[in-house]
């Protein structure tokens, strides 16, 4: 005799043990059939790894405890979850291509194209199956976990997007040559600074530089009144010196929009004293007075070094102020995240030149026989070019880029009423066989197995279902073996029955003479189809 427990709490009217383990086992079961029948055991494998490591990620971004701690794991697990969805796709797309191209002809390269598709299709299905399975444990894809891993997401995509974006940027610097100057960008820009530095901060005693001289005066001004601004002076000093404070604004701004308004006067100045015409109407002694006032590099200097420190004031002042706005436990848990991106960075460092050459090899192998010469030659000037941590880097961007899809994607799902709410791991378990089953029996599935998938995607969702009813009426501790397995039993018995009919009529359709051989995998498919909607009719009908 069992006894009831003796709290309530949110897990009492979680879904059913049973029901959910049967859910889980009929998704283990069924894909594991489907892969190995269709030789995407690899894929499959590949699978379970992103859904678990999705299902950790959820779990971890949303534990309330050691947040510093599960946050930087949680980071860590969305670059496995993106690597293994996309990788899954991309070696079943590349070993399925290098069976079946080339064709001899136009026709049956549509036809292989159409198999490639139907067989991606399959393994993208037998992955939703997967992730139903793993989140439908313990009830984790919801709107809030969603929402909690797209922010670890996109806070461990900011480490490599900048390894990335500076890598990529040196190698154009240094090897990039500008046709009509015979020169690299990096050569380019060094002259640019050069020019500026030189027009700034040591110009040429030969003219006058007004224009360059009140350019810097402005820079001084406008900068030192944002970093008064920004400063707590008053917080620190006392409110006694609140006026004082306002006034020297004040006159900063004025100074400011003076100077902007010298600004075009000195340009027009030193434009117009670079020509014999005017510059003659100045005395010798008048000209060179002006040259020596407008040169003063000293003063530049000062000039420049008020406006670094302004702006690293203003800089400081930002940081501190957004870390008085929230606790530093509070602040480290909020961007550990940052440091899983660092972690994930170093690690692709580290693995740039292993990675990239064994992959390119499994590429190049892989690829059909007309195509892997050409990519072999793209593909290995792109590595001289940028370099392999470059291509690692940004191998790393596009599989967090991948993950922070796949998040949005089971968003925007949930949001539009695609995906319930309450059943997300049974729907996505039945969705998947039902389609994975589907299209594999088009492609090269026996009517047994297209069968049994389509049972199974059925009681994948119906039983993950029933123990979600169960559940919010009973409580998961109430004793419901029995009405589950009465349950489970109807289900079977509609699908075996219908199957049943279905595989005797494929066993004996090739017998009759006015039936087509290569129609039969679709006609299959459409007997699975309604047998599928024959339960689900039956089966509502039961619980109307």
């Amino acid at each position: 005799m069992s006894s009831q427990p003796t709290t309530v709490d949110e897990s009492t009217w979680r879904p059913t043990r049973q029901g959910t383990l049967i859910s889980v086992l009929v998704t283990i079961a069924v894909t594991s059939l489907i892969a190995a029948w269709l030789d995407l055991l690899l894929p499959l494998a590949a699978a379970w790894v992103a859904a678990l490591s999705l299902a950790g990620g959820l779990w971890l971004a949303t534990h309330s405890s050691w947040r510093v701690i599960t946050q930087y794991l949680a980071g860590l697990l969305v670059a496995p979850l993106g690597l293994a969805a996309t990788g899954g796709l991309a070696y079943a797309a590349l070993s399925l291509s290098g069976t079946r191209f080339p064709q001899p002809t136009p026709a049956q390269g549509a036809t292989a194209i159409l198999e490639v598709v139907a067989q991606l299709i399959v393994v993208a299905s037998l992955m939703l199956a997967v992730v139903g399975a793993c989140v439908a444990i313990a009830d984790l894809l919801t709107r809030a976990s969603l929402r909690a891993l797209s922010s670890v997401t996109y806070r461990t995509f900011v480490s490599p997007v900048l390894a990335t974006t500076v890598l990529a940027a040196a190698a154009v610097i240094d090897t990039a040559t500008l046709a009509r100057q015979n020169q690299t960008v990096g050569s380019t820009v060094s002259n640019g600074l050069s020019v500026v530095t030189t027009y700034f901060l040591t110009p040429a005693a030969s003219a006058p530089q007004v224009a360059s001289l009140v350019l810097l005066l402005f820079g001084t001004t406008a900068t030192l009144g944002m970093a008064l601004r920004a400063l707590p002076i008053v917080a620190l000093f006392g409110r006694e010196h609140e006026a004082a404070l306002h006034t020297i604004q004040g006159h900063l701004t004025k100074l400011t929009w003076g100077l902007i308004l010298l600004i075009p006067i000195g340009v027009i100045t030193d434009v117009l004293l670079r020509r014999p015409q005017f510059r003659s109407e100045l005395s010798g002694s008048t000209y060179r007075l002006l040259i020596g006032a407008t040169q003063l590099e000293p003063l530049r200097f000062l000039l420049a070094i008020s406006i670094g420190v302004s702006l690293g004031l203003v800089v400081v002042s930002y940081v501190l102020k957004r870390l008085a706005q929230a606790s530093v436990a509070l602040s480290v848990a909020r961007y550990s995240a940052v440091l899983s991106g660092v972690t994930l960075t170093v690690v692709g460092f580290v693995v740039a030149d292993p990675l990239v050459n064994t992959v390119q090899a499994f590429i190049v192998t892989s690829l059909p026989s007309t195509m892997s010469p050409t990519y072999r030659q793209l593909s290995e000037s792109v590595i001289t070019f940028y370099g392999p941590a470059t291509i690692t880097l940004a191998a790393l961007t596009a599989v967090l880029l991948s993950t922070a899809g796949m998040i949005a994607g089971f968003r925007l799902a949930m949001w539009i009423k695609l995906l319930p709410a309450k059943t997300v791991g049974p729907a996505l378990s039945g969705a998947g066989l039902f389609v994975a089953s589907a299209f594999g029996g088009v492609e090269a599935l026996p009517g047994w197995v297209l069968f049994a998938g389509i049972i199974g995607s059925f009681v994948a969702w119906d039983s993950g279902h029933f123990a979600w009813q169960l559940g919010q009426e009973v409580g998961r501790h109430t004793p419901t073996r029995n009405t589950e397995a009465v349950h489970l039993a109807g289900t079977l018995a509609v699908g075996i029955v219908a199957s049943t009919i279905a595989v005797a009529a494929l066993t004996y359709a090739t017998a009759i003479s006015f039936i087509d051989p290569t129609s039969i995998p679709v006609a299959l498919v459409g007997a699975a189809i309604a047998i599928f909607l024959l339960v689900f009719a039956l089966r509502s009908a039961t619980t109307a």
